[in-house]
């Protein structure tokens, strides 16, 4: 039975994540799942919760973006198929012993990323790209990649495919982060089914959860139609520096 402690909670920590989650086009289950171990839940209580929470995100941000047209639903569906794969191949070479190694060359990309999003692009004011500097190709590419590291890492895919889709692949920053939020959705509905066809989810707190993580989508994404691209790439900028942090710290 869940305690009405226990609900708020959920409340709150899915709001944050929620709100700061469709502000920077990620789940936010790297900042939810963190904040429900530092208040003492276990990790299996919290990964299973954080990934259903990070579809309240998605859509509650969603129906903000689609209200401004910047979802690429094409771009998404095709990314989002290069990426699974990319996750699956994580999981394999997680379980082949690679893991640490791995942690550490995603704290080193990491942390180049967040360099590179705050330099001026040809546009450089409004912090939009002048487009594709790439093959396509690479883009795609690099979606597996970002898939294979995530699942190595146990971070919300968000985090890669944001900066992928924007220097990569020559999407405005803008677009880049709603068409990842679809991305993401996607990802952590599949991932939450399969916790929860286990047994392995606590509906309760992982419903107050969603609960927070929908409203706190719904406020991030009309707060973040307001920012500037520029503005969004300087927070996207040291969140990345957050977290290479943290990935050296908890590695």
């Amino acid at each position: 039975m869940t305690s009405p402690v226990d609900a708020l909670l959920f409340l709150t920590i899915g709001f944050a994540g929620g709100f700061l989650g469709s502000i920077l086009g990620i789940g936010g289950g790297s900042l939810m799942t963190p904040l429900l171990l530092a208040v003492g839940y276990d990790i299996t209580v919290a990964v299973p919760a954080s990934l259903l929470a990070i579809v309240g995100t998605s859509l509650g941000g969603l129906y903000v973006y689609e209200e401004k047209g910047l979802i690429d639903y094409d771009l998404a569906v095709t990314a989002e198929a290069v990426t699974v794969p990319g996750s699956l191949t994580g999981v394999l070479i997680a379980s082949a012993g690679f893991k640490e190694a791995m942690k550490l060359t995603l704290a080193v990309i990491l942390l180049l990323i967040s360099i590179d999003m705050i330099r001026p692009t040809k546009q450089g004011n409004n912090g939009e790209n002048a487009g594709p500097s790439t093959h396509p190709l690479v883009g795609y590419a690099s979606m597996y990649l970002a898939g294979m590291i995530s699942a190595l890492a146990g971070i919300g895919g968000g985090v890669l495919k944001v900066p992928v889709l924007h220097k990569l692949m020559g999407v405005d920053i803008k677009k880049a982060v709603a068409t990842s939020k679809l991305m993401v959705g996607l990802t952590g509905a599949a991932g939450a089914l399969g916790y929860y066809l286990g047994g392995l989810l606590n509906s309760c707190l992982a419903l107050s959860l969603l609960a927070g993580s929908l409203a706190g989508g719904l406020v991030g994404a009309r707060t973040g139609v307001k920012l500037s691209g520029r503005l969004i790439k300087v927070l996207f900028s040291l969140f990345l520096l957050a977290m290479s942090v943290l990935v050296i710290v908890r590695g």
